[in-house]
Parts: structure tokens; sequence; C-alpha cells
């Protein structure tokens, strides 16, 4: 088990102001300022030590001399080495590195929920910050994430290095929605367009970005070390969503053509609630899918 001092300074680990956060919640990237560089658990070696415990199947890593955008949805490449030493030498293989779900060390699952705590206390009553996960992110020089979307409300806060993160959009909005369907029935991440409307952020250690669900985006290192702590949630509101994605994906794999989200509020309910009842019956009867929801 990892010890550490997770003692909150008074004024909580982010700057955060509510009106801005409010008016651009769901909505539009911002940058906030944090004060979570140098945390024990945030330095290098408390990283590595995690990914040596760490299970293996939770840490993914890539090379990161890749496009921005894959472009036909293939993987990218990696490295044949043990998760925990593509950690270690991160600083020149020329990868990028994730390790998942933290929280379920304890002591990073503290740390973290007092993160998104504060964010709780900053949104208000009526805000749900429910299914709370975290990410740590490392890359080296000239490393780049493709462009890829993800199905959390999510504040990336930079502890190390620099980085260029850019956010945009989809071509256009049924584009942007056939590729969701394909993300919540398969599970495939990295987008197959290129996205436009694209506005980079400089992120700098003490620095972090609120990327809003769903909002294709992409990163290229700056430094030969980059450190990153992504903390996550996906409210009932989010989760729905995702359901009627994943229910017109398998409408369209019987010949149908199903409305896009969004266009009928009391069709997308139907969907939601005939998906979720599938996806329990998939958990029952031990069938349910490892894409998509996760």
């Amino acid at each position: 088990m990892t010890t550490s001092t997770n003692l909150a300074p008074p004024q909580g680990w982010l700057t955060l102001d509510p009106a801005t956060w409010k008016t651009n919640y769901a909505k539009n990237p911002f940058t906030i300022a944090h004060s979570l560089v140098g945390h024990p658990l945030l330095r290098f070696d408390a990283v590595c030590d995690l990914a040596t415990r760490f299970p293996e199947d939770l840490i993914e890593h890539n090379l990161g001399d890749i496009p921005e955008v894959l472009g036909d949805g293939t993987p990218a490449p990696r490295l044949d080495q043990p998760p925990a030493d593509v950690v270690r030498g991160i600083e020149t293989n020329g990868c990028w590195v994730v390790i998942k779900y933290v929280m379920q060390d304890p002591a990073y699952a503290e740390l973290c929920n007092q993160v998104l705590d504060q964010v709780a206390a900053a949104l208000g009553p009526g805000y749900e910050v429910t299914h709370r996960e975290a990410y740590l992110f490392l890359s080296g020089a000239t490393s780049v994430t493709p462009s890829h979307c993800d199905p959390e409300h999510n504040f990336l806060l930079q502890v190390r290095g620099n980085k260029e993160f850019t956010v945009a959009r989809p071509p256009d909005r049924e584009q942007g929605q056939r590729f969701l369907e394909h993300y919540y029935r398969n599970g495939q991440r990295n987008t197959t367009f290129s996205p436009i409307d694209r506005e980079p952020f400089d992120l700098a250690p003490g620095v972090g970005i609120y990327v809003p669900p769903h909002r294709p985006h992409f990163v290229r290192s700056r430094s030969e070390l980059t450190l990153s702590l992504s903390v996550t949630w996906r409210p009932r509101d989010l989760r729905r969503e995702g359901r009627v994605y994943g229910f017109n994906a398998r409408r369209r794999e019987h010949g149908a053509s199903p409305r896009l989200f969004g266009e009928s509020a009391a069709l997308d309910w139907t969907k939601a609630t005939y998906e979720g009842g599938v996806s329990l019956l998939r958990r029952a009867t031990g069938r349910a899918r490892t894409g998509g929801y996760a």
C-alpha cells in the first residue's frame, strides 16, 4: 500500500472560479491553476513505483512518433517491453503511457477524491460528480497522443514538463455522432476523422485544463518528460447519452437509420432505457462487452 501526505491546502488543490466553471460546463474547454506540483504521489519516482506494482493490463503504452490523426483507427505501435520498464525509460524511449484507474490505490484515491470533492463543491447542488476515475499520463519529447474522444468530464492537471493540448470538434454533427456510436459499441477511441476548429492550450506545471465529454483532442509533448494527472467523472445524463449511441450503433448493424442523439428527448429516453436493460442482462448472463462503457 502506498503511503503519502495528502493534506490539501486550505484553498484546495484547484483554483476554480464557479462562474466560469458553470458557464462552460459540458460545453467549452478552459484552463485553471492547481497546486499539485511536487506532491509526493506525483513525483516521477513515485509513479515508477506505482507502475512496478500495478496490474500490467492497466498500463497502456504506445510509441509517440505518430501523426496527430491515425485516420483508419489502427492502434498506435508500441514497444515490446514490460510496462514498468517503459515508464522508467520514458525520457528516452519515445513513448507515451497512461496508467489507468489509479484510484485502485488507496493513497491515490484519497488525493483524487479531494480534487473531485472540490469540483463538486464548486459546481454546487444539482450537479453529479459520480463514477469517478483517475489516470496518470507520461510522455517523452515530441511524443504525440493521437486525436481521440473520451466519455467523461475531465480535468487534466499538468505536474511536470510542458505539452500542447489541442481540443477540437468533428467535421460535422452526423460524422461526430457516427464515430461516438462506433466508440460506444466497440471501444475504439481514436478518431478516424481530422478534427476542425482546433484550439491549442499550452500546459506547464501548475496549469490544468477542463475537457468536455466527447470532444476530440490530441496532445504533443514539449519536454523530455511530461507527467499529468487526469481526474474524471460521468454523471447519469452522460451515461444515458452513451447508451443512446450504443443503441443506435446496434440498430445500424441491422440496417436501420436511427435518429441522432438530441433529435427527440422522448426517443432518446426510450433508447437509453432499453440499452440499459440489455446491459444489465448481459452482466447477469456473463456476456458483458469489454468495450464501450469503460
